[in-house]
């Protein structure tokens, strides 16, 4: 009996982290890729955890009654989270948000909220229920909360394994979820039926549990999943036809048919349009900056060039080399699938080569120089598309050109709507670009602007005249007449036009690991789609790191006395710092997930990898403080230890990273860089994993009541990651960046130490 609740306990890790990776992929999906729902899905994850653990917490009861419990919590999970896949792919035709529209950071907070409850809550109290369940089977029950820490997180490796290698690239998400209940429901009747003898309310159990497995097989192997998948995809992109929907390592890939148009968006977002694009932006797109360049032949094309971009190019004789990159070869297995003659024209063009390649890493393992360079990225409005409005990125882009060649990007635009948030937006990039470029252009548009940067002022010079002139050297007679949408942005008027819209606006210059691009264009949505939120959200742009380690100082203090007053100031003290390592826990997870997608734009694909290692390194802990925790003197020792290791890695995080984004701009190692993340996550998880076994134990020292110390330190460290993962990866990473968000956190925990160190000093009775 008690290896089988080992296997439970497994299942149980394994179930859970599979929930979260699977949910934050369709998550992801309906909030167009941005990884801030990342940080929202773990934290509101956790705080369900851990309101689930501490209320099941609350009493015991005998061998039969947690049996049944114990498996009446499982099924009530997994139906939970079958039920909420299909609400989440029709989340935004429930909220009534039109397809292609960008949530804003309320409305994604409220809806995973509440799309998160059930199933996390349950999950949560699974935990305090698997410590119950192991003491009435368990000879040796000491530590026993650790036990099952440790258990939980072997599952959870298993589970972050399979997810990524097997679960994923297998099938849709429901048939997972599917799968994973059908498991469950086995073991939960491996545990009925060997207790059915012993205990009627096991009997009882056992009249429900095995119909609903039968169900299970039926529903699995009857194609009943599998429809009910096709009709919430259907009733998602309602009223557009679905034509296809993919995943693939790289994101979600969906093709909607409306009117003869083809419309394919990437997580949520729209992407491409076929086979008649946004005809007059696409030409002044193309010809504008081709005209300014007295003689372009070698183009590269960073996403977005099929659908009338490089038809627009070679209109130009002069340019006979164009590469054009996508990072998710499947967009190009689609195009092929639903051609058009001009995207079939596009691609076949011999001057064309086509790369299933991210751009930023291309652009740094190429030695090809370029006479422009074409940014066809969305706005930053995701950590994946910031990465190309950095200045790390216009500085390679730099190194990129040749002299006098030409960057070319867009931006949202309006040219009547001028709130704060799109100047800021506007103006954090044009100073930005003018890190690494001397010479900006931006032309004005309606929906769009274009910015050209050069190191060469040919693109100040750029009028209508000169670009008859151009098309007349070229032979462009067909053109010989400028439209009017690319006569009009050549005007005389429109030339000071950008600096009189950025006036007063932000001049902060947005980095990888500081995005503001990020920040101030979900502020621009938040103005349009929820403007209560967004004038909050605009006030955080005026944090500050030291100002906001004095406003933590109360705190503090707060804690100083809370621990001075106590009868027993260890017991004080340890629940603070579990909960405070647990914020550090989600930090350190969120700063890898981030920092990954700034350097490479794929997390989608390494969440379950990243998560695992970082669970490998908690599972490495617990046995090693085990063998460690040979007294309570030795035990708290060495809890105090881990509270400095975990400053010391807060410190050391930044420049750890900043050392992989110098391996990968060498070029031609990106691939191999990118493991010593894994190791980063191996480290971190070691680090702050290390303290939960510490602190079961130091609290079993007085009280021996296991299910409630375990509830009590879970809870702890889940309310603590909840924390980390809503203030430090909502707020603090896009605002303060990397680097200040470690040093808030470091304060905090060198805080705590210290006022720690000061009462075992100085007060006679610590314990």
């Amino acid at each position: 009996m008690k290896h089988l609740i080992y296997c439970a306990v497994l299942l149980m890790g394994f179930s859970g982290i599979t929930a979260e990776i699977l949910l934050i992929r369709e998550l992801l999906s309906v909030f167009s890729g941005n990884e801030l729902s990342i940080a929202m899905v773990l934290a509101n994850w956790l705080l369900f955890e851990a309101a689930g653990c501490l209320l099941a917490g609350r009493k015991g009861a005998e061998a039969g009654k947690t049996i049944q419990t114990f498996v009446l919590l499982t099924f009530l999970f997994c139906s939970a989270l079958l039920v909420t896949i299909p609400l989440t792919g029709m989340l935004k035709s429930i909220m009534g948000i039109a397809i292609g529209e960008s949530m804003g950071l309320y409305a994604m907070f409220m809806a995973s909220f509440f799309l998160l409850m059930p199933a996390g809550m349950l999950h949560g109290a699974l935990f305090t229920q698997s410590c119950r369940l192991l003491s009435h089977f368990h000879d040796e029950r000491k530590n026993l909360g650790g036990r099952v820490y440790g258990l939980e997180i072997l599952g959870t490796i298993a589970g972050g394994l399979v997810c990524t290698w097997l679960l994923i690239p297998w099938g849709h998400t429901l048939r997972a979820v599917s799968l994973i209940f059908l498991f469950n429901m086995v073991l939960c009747l491996a545990l009925v039926f060997l207790w059915y003898k012993k205990d009627p309310l096991c009997r009882r159990t056992a009249f429900w549990v095995t119909p609903v497995f039968f169900c299970l097989i039926w529903l699995i192997s009857g194609g009943q999943i599998q429809r009910i998948h096709d009709v919430s995809l259907q009733a998602q992109w309602q009223p557009h036809r679905l034509e296809i929907c993919r995943n693939s390592p790289y994101g979600s890939l969906c093709v909607l048919e409306n009117r003869g148009q083809y419309l394919f968006f990437q997580d949520g977002a729209p992407i491409l349009i076929t086979p008649i694009p946004d005809i007059p932006f696409v030409e002044k797109l193309a010809h504008l900056p081709l005209l300014a360049h007295p003689s372009p032949s070698r183009v590269m094309i960073l996403g977005g060039g099929a659908g009338g971009l490089i038809t627009e190019i070679l209109k130009h004789p002069v340019v006979t080399a164009i590469d054009y990159t996508e990072l998710d070869p499947m967009l190009f297995e689609l195009l092929e699938i639903f051609t058009t003659p001009l995207t079939r024209a596009e691609l076949q063009r011999p001057e064309v080569r086509v790369h299933a390649s991210d751009g930023r890493l291309f652009l740094a393992s190429s030695t090809t120089l370029y006479d422009l360079i074409f940014s066809g990225v969305p706005e930053p409005g995701t950590l994946q598309t910031n990465r190309y409005f950095t200045k790390e990125f216009f500085t390679l882009a730099r190194n990129r050109l040749e002299p006098g060649g030409i960057l070319v990007l867009t931006l949202p635009g309006s040219m009547g709507y001028q709130n704060r948030e799109l100047r800021d937006l506007g103006s954090s990039i044009f100073h930005t670009l003018g890190e690494a470029f001397p010479f900006i252009r931006v032309f004005p548009g309606d929906g769009k602007k274009i910015f050209l940067a050069s190191a060469s002022p040919d693109i100040l010079k750029l009028d209508a005249e000169k670009a008859l002139e151009v098309l007349d050297k070229r032979g462009m007679g067909a053109m010989q007449a400028l439209p009017w949408h690319m006569e009009q942005p050549l005007h005389e008027g429109w030339k000071n036009w950008f600096e009189h819209f950025i006036k007063d606006a932000s001049t902060a210059i947005n980095e990888d690991f500081r995005p503001l691009g990020m920040f101030y264009s979900i502020g621009y949505w938040n103005s349009l789609y929820a403007p209560a939120f967004g004038v909050f959200y605009g006030k955080l742009e005026h944090i500050r790191m030291g100002g906001l380690i004095l406003l933590l100082f109360p705190l503090l203090l707060a804690s100083g006395l809370y621990m001075a007053l106590s009868r027993r100031k260890m017991y004080a003290f340890i629940p603070l710092a579990v909960f405070s390592t647990g914020t550090c826990a989600m930090l350190f997870t969120l700063i890898l997930i981030f920092a990954f997608q700034s350097i490479y734009g794929y997390i989608f694909s390494w969440i379950g990898l990243m998560v695992a290692f970082f669970m490998a390194g908690s599972a490495l802990a617990v046995p090693l403080a085990e063998k460690w925790m040979t007294s309570a003197s030795q035990t708290f020792s060495l809890f105090f230890k881990t509270e400095v290791a975990v400053a010391g890695l807060l410190c050391l995080l930044p420049f750890f990273i900043e050392g992989v984004q110098f391996l990968v701009n060498q070029g031609g190692i990106a691939h191999l860089a990118s493991w010593l993340f894994l190791l980063l996550a191996l480290l971190c998880g070691f680090t702050t994993g290390i303290q939960f076994p510490l602190a079961n134990r130091l609290y079993l020292e007085e009280k021996n009541d296991e299910s409630r110390t375990a509830a009590l330190f879970y809870g702890a460290d889940l309310m603590g990651g909840w924390l980390g993962g809503m203030v430090g990866g909502v707020l603090l990473l896009p605002v303060l960046g990397l680097y200040a968000t470690c040093m808030v956190m470091f304060a905090v925990k060198l805080g705590l130490f210290l006022t720690a160190v000061f009462l075992k000093f100085f007060h006679i009775s610590w314990r």
